[in-house]
């Protein structure tokens, strides 16, 4: 009797002939086959009560020489749970042999098993039925991942361990003090900037500001681009012209030469209104306000004043004039 193990989708019953090392072919074995689940016999065709001897066939006479096997058809196998096998009967009257065959079944692969077939609790079926990731959608899963404590992760090595370590990190301020706050002395590796810390010195600095390729610093209204643009060709007769050629009106800064030379020219140009005069019971004047303005038409139209002079007088007990106060 032969024993064997065969998925239950693909039962093939199979005999070698073989006398002496040389396999025999040409010969014509049957075999019977009973279903143990329910005790029917294949006819070759379906499942019945009458046990039927069924051709083998032989596989290959040149290079598998003397076996022979028979495959039961797809339509005559069914998938079913607790199902123990087949028994097979192989003769073959030329050999006068006749062997059993003990045919058990493998059923459905484990993973293509129904999930909802394993539910006995504390299984392993049942765990894969709970934690299946196929069963969980995306979001789900990786909200389950970030809403992690992060306590709970601290093996060495490992995403959560770096996850805990870059959240106890200081703030940007705390950092940048650490940083300001070294010993110079401890960072001296070459080329580094903590050798650059330490070696540097006031003429240092200014060498290297000052050996500067121009043309590497050419940003608008930075001192690079100033002097690039001095070494261009800009002249002292050229610096001069700019200077004097400005427009008047962009420079009007508290306390400036660009203001004082505004203000002068608004006196001296006439460019100006007195507003807002206030006098005393005597018709004296005590206040009044100076609007300087860039153009006549400014003036006229009194809009865009670059400077209110504030006055006050003062006067004697012959009341007379005593002083004058002009202020911005």
């Amino acid at each position: 009797m032969r024993q064997e193990t065969q998925h239950w989708d693909n039962i093939r019953i199979g005999v070698e002939l073989v006398i002496a090392g040389v396999g025999q072919t040409g010969l014509s074995p049957t075999v019977r086959i009973r279903r143990t689940s329910d005790g029917q016999w294949w006819s070759g065709a379906a499942w019945g009560g009458t046990a039927t001897d069924v051709a083998m066939v032989e596989t290959d006479v040149t290079d598998l020489p003397g076996f022979y096997s028979y495959a039961i058809p797809s339509g005559g196998l069914v998938y079913a749970d607790g199902a123990e096998g087949y028994l097979s009967v192989v003769k073959e009257t030329t050999l006068s042999l006749m062997e059993h065959v003990v045919t058990d079944q493998l059923l459905q692969s484990s993973w293509d098993d129904l999930r909802t077939d394993h539910v006995t609790a504390g299984s392993f079926g049942t765990g894969v039925v709970v934690y299946a990731l196929s069963a969980l959608a995306k979001g789900e899963c990786a909200t389950a991942v970030w809403n992690e404590p992060l306590a709970g992760h601290v093996t060495v090595g490992f995403a959560g361990q770096f996850l805990n370590d870059t959240a106890a990190l200081p703030d940007a301020g705390t950092i940048a003090d650490t940083v300001w706050d070294e010993v110079a002395g401890d960072h001296t590796a070459g080329g580094s900037m903590g050798e650059l810390a330490n070696n540097a010195t006031p003429a240092l600095i200014a060498d290297q500001v000052w050996d500067e390729a121009a043309g590497d610093h050419v940003a608008g209204g930075s001192m690079g681009e100033l002097q690039a643009t001095a070494a261009s060709g800009l002249t002292a007769s050229a610096i001069a012209d700019a200077v004097w050629d400005e427009v008047a009106s962009d420079h009007t800064t508290a306390l400036s030469m660009g203001l004082i030379a505004n203000v002068s020219a608004g006196l001296t140009q006439y460019n100006h209104r007195l507003k807002s005069p206030a006098y005393d019971a005597e018709g004296r004047l005590l206040t009044a306000t100076l609007s300087l303005y860039h153009t006549s038409a400014a003036a006229d139209a009194d809009a865009g004043a670059f400077s209110n002079i504030t006055l006050a007088m003062t006067y004697d007990g012959d009341g007379n004039l005593a002083t004058i106060l002009a202020k911005d």
